[in-house]
């Protein structure tokens, strides 16, 4: 008897362990993950018919992800005025509401959906992406630690099979989170005018920073926002691969500019994509609470000729169109 109970038992474990969900290799442990990880759990990524992991390359070119990329993963441009990521009414604002929910049911996803993003050129353009998600708190997303160039070197398998994902109705929340957002009036506006309390932080590159170079299609005026300190991402903040330095590096160029848990940071740059990187290392690596990006930057700042400039030369060429 208890022989066949004990195989009764044995066929209902079988059963149940077949029919099972599928588990993931390794839970999720923060906004971060490692190469490793989208790895070993690269299975359940492969089915796009699921709906537990989504995989997303944000990428420039959509052909160099046709040419490859990591199997599973769908393509969002990452960059341009065409890019699904950004405000179609302005120059890569955040997108709105109604477009934000369009984006999202073509991805496929759920609410219980974990969403990873890689970067195929530049790791700011996935993290301008996490962040454009984290304002309409969309939850369970992740950035995978490193561009493609990290998963290639660790002989991370490509494909050319695109994926075919089925469209699925998704209600984005309202309102947005709007703390991680900085608007020219009245944040930057009152970090100018509060620098005891708040601290503009610039995330372009140094000669940019200091006027000594000039992106003529993109703002009138060279220079910075007074009182803004430099700290250019992912220039110094990542690795030749696009994965981040550690936590005590980072930590320790952040105050090394004056950037600390007790002061409010806005970090800007051109058109708030560099901005993102270093809010993700700001307030998803280093965990200070009070960080926001101005997705306006130096797009809409550098072209209000009202407003002061650190030089501030006008481009007398401005705009250059060829």
């Amino acid at each position: 008897m208890q022989k066949r109970l004990a195989a009764v038992f044995v066929a209902i474990l079988f059963v149940l362990v077949m029919h099972a969900p599928t588990a993931y290799a390794l839970e999720f442990t923060g906004p971060l993950v490692s190469t490793d990880f989208v790895g070993k759990n690269l299975k359940i990524i492969k089915n796009t018919a699921q709906a537990k992991i989504r995989l997303v390359e944000i990428g420039i070119d959509e052909k160099a992800y046709k040419a490859g990329h990591i199997p599973g993963a769908v393509f969002l441009k990452g960059y341009g005025i065409d890019s699904p990521i950004y405000d179609t009414q302005s120059d890569h604002m955040v997108v709105g509401h109604g477009d934000m929910e369009t984006l999202m049911k073509k991805l496929g996803v759920g609410k219980d959906t974990h969403i990873i993003m890689y970067a195929r050129e530049n790791i700011v353009f996935a993290a301008r992406f996490y962040w454009t998600l984290k304002y309409w708190k969309i939850p369970n997303i992740h950035l995978m630690d490193g561009t493609i160039a990290k998963w290639k070197s660790e002989n991370g398998e490509i494909t050319t099979e695109i994926p075919v994902i089925k469209e699925k109705p998704y209600s984005v929340p309202y309102p947005p989170s709007q703390k991680l957002r900085a608007r020219l009036t009245p944040e930057v506006f009152q970090a100018m005018m509060e620098p005891d309390k708040f601290l503009i932080v610039d995330s372009r590159p140094a000669p940019y920073y200091t006027g000594e170079k000039h992106s003529t299609d993109k703002w009138a005026r060279a220079g910075h926002i007074p009182r803004a300190v430099n700290l250019p991402s992912p220039e110094d903040t990542n690795n030749k691969d696009g994965s981040f330095k550690t936590k005590d590096e980072l930590e320790s160029m952040a105050g090394k500019v004056g950037i600390t848990k007790d002061k409010s940071t806005i970090a800007y740059c051109d058109t708030g994509v560099r901005s993102a990187g270093l809010w993700f290392v700001l307030a998803e690596i280093l965990g200070y609470e009070n960080v926001s990006s101005y997705d306006g930057s130096m797009r809409e700042y550098g072209n209000r000729l009202d407003l002061p400039m650190e030089p501030g030369n006008l481009y007398k060429d401005f705009p250059v169109k060829k």
